[in-house]
């Protein structure tokens, strides 16, 4: 049997050897599983004695005290995102997305919101697959953002409609059969104010002038300001409230059906070369001297 001097110090010795290991893995997540894999950046450092000096149990027993360490795993630059279509079998990636950039994440600890983001994943994907088909009237064509791993970060939907005909001559816009619209702007929550959003929407107005329109028609909730942001720095005009606009709620043990406010704006879009009048001068010099 050890004694009790011997005792001590082996406790202590175990103590020293486990004790910054396991205080270590309370910091570090499991591995990803489920739509809410993208990390924020992290940094874990170790606690630094700043007091008066002290002999700790490592230099005790001889042991070299370990290091303090730095751990960072940085997001992705908005410059290494590349912008691409989304194919038939990503869609209930997409959706995920969708659902993680409005409704968050799921928690183990609560089961019933992790039934109620189930239920919702497979509303959306069951929504964007419906409306999967291009640029056709009542179709839409669907961008993803991807980093530099291959992960899909950003998603967004672009189309066509005839539910948007009426309801702007009021404010000098035409009336039109047909407008582009987009719609479900998303980006991860790890990911937002890189730059995503923007992307995408940058893209979306590319795809629509290259379709030969000149505008590009959205609806954003009224107390959504983040987002409102976004669309007003890009040059989208705020034309009218829709009263009637309606969306998902998580509340206690159901998901609702609820009543908002939608604004719609729009942003007239022109062709390249009016932008930058020197580009229109060197096509009329080009075209003269053809």
């Amino acid at each position: 049997m050890l004694s009790p001097c011997r005792s001590s110090i082996g406790l202590f010795m175990i103590l020293a050897t486990f004790m910054p290991t396991a205080a270590l893995s309370a910091f570090i997540p499991s591995s990803p599983t489920s739509i809410s894999s993208i990390a924020t950046t992290t940094t874990l450092r170790s606690r630094s004695n700043t007091a008066r000096p002290s002999i700790s149990l490592d230099s005790f027993f001889g042991r070299r005290p370990p290091r303090s360490t730095t751990t960072t795993v940085p997001s992705p630059p908005a410059t290494s995102i590349i912008i691409s279509e989304v194919s038939r079998q990503d869609l209930r990636l997409a959706a995920s997305v969708c659902i993680e950039s409005f409704f968050g994440t799921a928690d183990r600890l609560n089961p019933v919101r992790s039934m109620q983001l189930a239920t919702l994943l497979d509303e959306q994907c069951a929504d964007l697959r419906s409306r999967f088909g291009g640029r056709a009237v009542g179709g839409s064509l669907y961008l993803q953002a991807v980093d530099a791993d291959g992960a899909m970060v950003g998603f967004v939907e672009v189309g066509i409609t005839q539910s948007l005909k009426y309801g702007m001559e009021q404010y000098g816009v035409p009336v039109r059969d047909e407008r582009p619209y987009l719609a479900n702007l998303s980006v991860r929550p790890a990911l937002r104010r890189q730059g995503v959003g923007r992307r995408l929407v940058h893209a979306c107005e590319e795809m629509v002038r290259s379709w030969g329109y000149d505008e590009l028609i959205l609806q954003v909730e009224d107390s959504n300001q983040q987002a409102r942001n976004l669309y007003r720095d890009m040059g989208y005009i705020d034309l009218y409230t829709d009263a009637t606009g309606r969306k998902y709620e998580l509340s206690g043990m159901s998901i609702k059906n609820v009543r908002i406010n939608k604004v719609t704006l729009r942003k007239a879009l022109v062709p390249s070369a009016a932008k930058n009048p020197f580009a229109a001068l060197w096509g009329q010099l080009s075209i003269s001297q053809g």
